[in-house]
This record gives C-alpha cells, sequence and structure tokens, in this order.
C-alpha cells in the first residue's frame, strides 16, 4: 500500500516536541490541550477528528483516516494516552522538564526524545 502523505523526520520531532512540552501530569490530569493538538494535526493530515471530553481539562482525541475504497487494506487501531505520571519531588537532572525537547543534547537518548510516563 502506497503511503498518503510522506514523513519528514523534523516535522515529526517538532509535533512530538508540541505534545511533550505540554504539562498532562495526573493527578489530576489535564489532556485536553494536548488533545486539541493531536486533533488539528491529524485533521490536517485529512483525519476526521473530534474530541471527546469526559471530565474538567480531560479529553481524548478521536482520529480516523478513511481509505478511499474498503479494498485498500484492513483497519488499523491505535490507542494511546496523552496523561504522564507526575514527576515527584526528586529534582531532576534537567530543570525545565517540559520544554521542548530536541533529537540531541541534553534531552535525548541516542537520538532519542525522552520523557516517560
Amino acid at each position: 500500500m502506497k503511503a498518503r502523505w510522506a514523513l519528514d523526520k523534523d516535522t515529526l520531532l517538532a509535533d512530538l516536541g508540541d505534545l511533550i512540552a505540554i504539562d498532562t501530569s495526573n493527578p489530576p490530569g489535564k489532556e485536553l490541550e494536548a488533545a486539541k493538538v493531536v486533533k488539528e494535526k491529524m485533521a490536517s493530515l485529512g483525519a476526521i477528528s473530534t474530541l471527546q471530553e469526559f471530565s474538567s481539562k480531560r479529553a481524548n482525541a478521536i482520529c480516523r483516516l478513511p481509505f478511499s475504497r474498503p479494498e485498500e487494506g484492513p483497519c488499523l487501531i491505535f490507542n494511546s494516552h496523552l496523561d504522564v505520571v507526575h514527576p515527584g519531588e526528586v529534582p531532576w537532572k534537567h530543570p525545565d522538564r517540559y520544554s521542548r525537547p530536541r533529537a540531541s543534547g541534553p534531552n535525548a537518548r541516542c537520538g532519542r526524545i525522552c520523557r516517560g510516563s
């Protein structure tokens, strides 16, 4: 199957950086801003995108990229979460934990951006 759009590393890293820069620590859970970013980015790629708000400042982005013809391929479901575990009281090596990460430098390991949940 042929890809419908080209993947650009710099764009992917910038988009990931936009998400990582949003504090979605749970508790209290405040994923609404991140869900809006995902919804808008996916809509710009042609996805049918909606927000499912389930409590104050909490939401899921529901996005679907339809095939133009059903025989083009099977359905793929990607399920992820937008919240992260609170960083705790232990001082971080890099004090600004919600700064935009880079693919190299103090926020990167082996060329990968790191932020766990």
